[in-house]
């Protein structure tokens, strides 16, 4: 990162994702993954507000033809055969692009697409590649207004304003 709104941009992409990972630890389920949890809190989030989410960020962030990947599944799955042996039915990475473009996708399912593609582009960044690639800064750019709304939206549902 080369230049003081980018840096200001990640900073707060990271703000807004502490913000949002409080939330939906609030009621903690040891027995459930943190995907699981994302997508229980996102049920409060009513179809009226479907503007806040699935508009031109979420078209940004979803037009890729290669997805955002999850690099440490990448990795486990190319240098250790063990791992590779274990889960070998592991998802597609395309699904979550593939159910936000279907038009037979409700608002729920594209909401969860958006926000788990945005909970991979948090985990690539923390335990990846942090470049600071255009990639990276263009989706970052486009992922902070809808975690700005999110944590609005969940912080009045939840009356913790």
């Amino acid at each position: 990162l080369s230049d003081e709104d980018d840096i200001q941009m990640f900073a707060k992409f990271y703000y807004l994702w502490s913000a949002f990972n409080s939330l939906y630890n609030l009621e903690l389920d040891e027995d459930e993954s943190e995907r699981e949890r994302i997508k229980k809190i996102l049920h409060l989030i009513e179809r009226k507000n479907s503007d806040l989410f699935i508009n031109d960020n979420s078209e940004e962030l979803m037009k890729y033809d290669e997805p955002v990947r999850d690099e440490k599944y990448y990795f486990l799955m190319k240098f250790n055969r063990r791992y590779r042996e274990k889960h070998r039915n592991i998802k597609d990475d395309k699904k979550l692009n593939k159910i936000y473009k279907s038009p037979g996708s409700s608002f729920s399912q594209r909401l969860e697409s958006v926000i788990l593609t945005i909970y991979q582009i948090r985990n690539n960044l923390t335990h990846g590649n942090k470049s600071g690639d255009y990639r990276d800064i263009y989706l970052i750019k486009n992922a902070n207004p809808i975690l700005f709304n999110l944590v609005n939206i969940l912080l009045r549902k939840l009356e913790l304003k």
